[in-house]
């Protein structure tokens, strides 16, 4: 389990910058 922890923190950092990324896209998207 101890080996995971770092490849389940690594996901959740890609999917929270993923996640960002795309409420940055859309919201710029819907200003224009």
């Amino acid at each position: 389990m101890k080996r995971l922890l770092p490849v389940i923190l690594l996901f959740a950092s890609a999917a929270s910058q993923a996640v960002d990324y795309s409420v940055t896209t859309t919201s710029v998207l819907f200003s224009k």
